[in-house]
């Protein structure tokens, strides 16, 4: 009995007297991810493709906006849009539709946030050339391709309802796109 409490006395002192451990923690600082919550975006994109009007349209898009949360960006966008009529191409003429300029807003959503990462924006914008009064409502999914921190590449193809005076044509028109965006993360 002597021989079991002198046991249980030294293995109380021994325990009290050893240190606890703790595994180490790693401290990685990882980059922020993109498409946060106040983050700003800008960007700007060049499109080709069918227009209802003449033929085919030329169309250049410059775009501003802020994640209001995470992967939703609300913003502006603006426009200069040109139209080549097909028959210019068939006989080599270069007559041009004066160019028109448009804005209005916009709503983007990432559908990820990874180096590779859908989207799908939807925008109306509204614009006039002399007596001519143009809107167009666009709804465009998309591939945004991270180069380096901030820096994107966009691709995507831009369903396109144009309309010239009182309303929508009865179909969209298509235009693949091409792109640059840049992201400016928020410090929070």
């Amino acid at each position: 009995m002597k021989a079991l409490l002198l046991l249980v006395l030294i293995n109380t002192l021994v325990g009290a007297n050893t240190p606890v451990v703790y595994a180490q923690q790693t401290s990685s600082v990882s980059p922020p991810l993109p498409f946060r919550k106040g983050s700003w975006q800008v960007g700007l994109k060049d499109g080709y493709g069918g227009s209802p009007l003449l033929g085919h349209r030329n169309t250049v898009y410059l775009q501003a906006g802020y994640y209001i949360a995470n992967r939703l960006l609300i913003g502006f966008g603006g426009s200069y849009g040109r139209e080549v009529p097909d028959i210019d191409q068939a006989i080599g003429l270069s007559i041009q539709d004066k160019g028109i300029v448009a804005l209005g807003p916009l709503i983007r959503y990432q559908l990820s946030s990874g180096r590779l990462s859908p989207y799908t924006e939807l925008s109306y914008q509204y614009g006039r050339h002399n007596t001519r009064v143009e809107k167009s409502l666009s709804f465009t999914p998309g591939l945004s391709v991270g180069l380096l921190a901030g820096l994107r590449i966009d691709l995507s193809y831009s369903f396109q309802f144009i309309g010239s005076g009182g309303g929508f044509p009865d179909g969209p028109t298509g235009q693949p796109q091409v792109g640059i965006t840049y992201l400016f993360q928020s410090r929070f």
